[in-house]
């Protein structure tokens, strides 16, 4: 009973936890609907409560969907591996098969991060069209399918519009058929068009300090993201789940397989789950996000447990997720993280550094919880060098002699870092050596940079129009940082790092000739300077 009393005390917590407009909460234990709560509101202006019926955007959880749809539709599915071709003709590197999709191993780069770098706006409609734009103009990947894992959502898009063609039928009708009316989600639909849903449900961004804002998105998505669900919808997946948990053939049993890469080494990614460790158990999930949406689902077999946290506004479903699952199994609340001390010889470096293989910027330095790795958008926290961290796909920092190692299991990398020196103005004419227009043959897209008089500033230009201006920052000689903190996707950039690729060629500061633009969504972008800027977006 200690359990039971856990859990209700937690969700009667969650709404000043996770305070926003509303929110929903599933368990399911041992086949058993053990809590299905909800509170507050779906949409505030037209006072809609948000209820287990309420229609909720699940966002990437979708992904696994798709592939279930994959799956059911064609269970040999490396018989698609040639269609992939068809919606990348430009493609010059090894094309990708089905399951280096479906495995976030394709090595393609993110399209709505790429959607930035061609002129988008954080608002900017994003259609089918320019989503197939983006697709089919392709002409480089970031690494070889199947080396590294790199999180790309057109990966999706793409098994859900390959199965469609084959099939000869619409995305939204095949997963009805082989989803939706399989799995008991009676009211699940595709909700492609982000701007708003039928029965009014709403996203909300801001805090309790601010106000709560109506989230504005215009991002049109399909296998990657479009499902409209309700808690009720999601409760019947995790009752299916249950229900198969015997049968190797079961579509979870399949979808939650372990996957490993070309090499053998185990990837933290699968049919659309993330593979990770809970409380020593093995448990697969997936989270969603869009502006004003947060959402995730878990479970763990060796419990017979799921959960499902559903939020209209921007707290940590992730979070409330693993809260309620340790309350569900009889767990106290976890303790701070206790950081482990180590010889001083053993403790890697602080700075600025620079991955030159993925030509990305990377800060390491001290936080509350421990040593901080500022790579990927947010930061991310290490295990101290004699910590033993319970999820092995965790990115580690080592020193072996003069050099700062970043070990980063999840993807198949260790790199060694470049140490950056930090830079010495000399005087405003320094600013020379960035300013300019560059262009990119990759993406067909421009990057001017210019100076108010004081800084720098830089705007992408595509076919999707012009890019916001945003502060560009000096990190060394031949490094800088531009930030992207919002974007298309609920998950941007984060920063954009911009390197000079002939500076340490010459010792002269002469205006750089070619510079590498990437953030770790969309790496390796080479711009060459030209005269100016060819503006031909919409």
């Amino acid at each position: 009973m200690a359990q039971y009393r856990k859990e209700e005390c937690l969700i009667r917590q969650l709404p000043e936890l996770y305070p926003g407009p509303g929110g929903a909460i599933a368990i399911i234990k041992d086949g058993q609907v053990r809590a299905r709560e909800s509170w507050g509101y779906i949409n505030l202006e037209r006072h809609i409560p948000f209820t287990p019926r309420a229609t909720f955007r699940i966002c990437s959880i979708t992904k696994q969907f798709t592939c279930a749809l994959l799956l059911d539709a064609f269970p040999d599915f490396s018989r698609l591996d040639e269609d992939v071709r068809h919606f990348l003709p430009q493609l010059s590197a090894p094309l990708p098969k089905i399951a280096h999709l479906a495995h976030n191993q394709s090595g393609l780069r993110d399209y709505w991060a790429m959607g930035m770098v061609m002129g988008a706006l954080p608002d900017t409609l994003f259609s089918e069209d320019d989503a197939r734009h983006i697709m089919m103009t392709t002409k480089t990947l970031q690494f070889t399918p199947g080396t590294s894992y790199s999180y790309c959502n057109q990966n999706f898009r793409l098994i859900g519009d390959i199965v469609a063609r084959r099939l000869d039928r619409d995305y939204a009708s095949l997963m009805h058929h082989h989803v939706f009316s399989r799995y008991g989600m009676e009211h699940a639909f595709i909700a492609a068009d982000t701007t708003s849903l039928p029965d009014g449900g709403t996203g909300y961004e801001g805090s309790v300090a601010t106000g709560s804002i109506p989230a504005k998105n215009r991002i049109l998505w399909t296998g990657d993201a479009g499902i409209g669900a309700t808690l009720d919808d999601l409760i019947a997946w995790e009752l299916y789940i249950d229900r198969e948990r015997n049968h190797p053939r079961g579509i979870y049993q399949q979808l939650s397989q372990p996957q490993s890469f070309t090499d053998g080494t185990p990837a933290p990614y699968g049919f659309g789950l993330r593979h990770f460790t809970f409380e020593g158990r093995k448990a697969t999930g997936h989270g969603g996000g869009l502006r004003g949406w947060h959402s995730f689902r878990m479970h763990v077999p060796e419990d017979r447990l799921s959960v499902v946290v559903l939020f209209n506004h921007m707290s940590n479903a992730y979070g409330a997720a693993l809260r309620l699952a340790r309350a569900a199994i009889g767990l106290d609340e976890a303790p701070p993280r206790q950081v482990v001390s180590t010889s001083p010889a053993d403790v890697p470096p602080t700075g600025l550094f620079l991955d030159d293989a993925a030509g990305l910027a990377a800060q390491i330095f001290h936080g509350p919880a421990g040593r901080m790795l500022h790579y990927l958008h947010p930061p991310e926290t290490c295990p101290e060098p004699d910590e033993v961290p319970e999820d092995p796909f965790r990115t580690r920092i080592s020193s072996e002699g003069e050099a700062t190692l970043m070990h980063r299991p999840g993807e198949n990398r260790s790199v060694i870092l470049r140490r950056l020196h930090p830079y010495a103005y000399d005087g405003p004419d320094d600013r020379d050596v960035l300013r300019g227009a560059y262009y990119c043959a990759e993406n067909d897209s421009w990057l001017d940079i210019t100076t108010d008089g004081q800084g720098l500033y830089g705007a992408f230009f595509g076919f999707l129009g012009k890019g916001p201006m945003s502060p560009i920052r000096r990190l060394s000689d031949d490094v800088f940082s531009m930030p992207c903190r919002r974007a298309l996707d609920h998950a941007p950039p984060g920063d954009w790092t911009i390197e000079i690729l002939d500076a340490r060629k010459k010792k002269a500061r002469h205006p750089a000739r070619e510079i590498r633009v990437g953030c770790w969504l969309a790496r390796n972008l080479r711009y060459r300077r030209v005269n100016a800027v060819f503006d031909r977006g919409r």
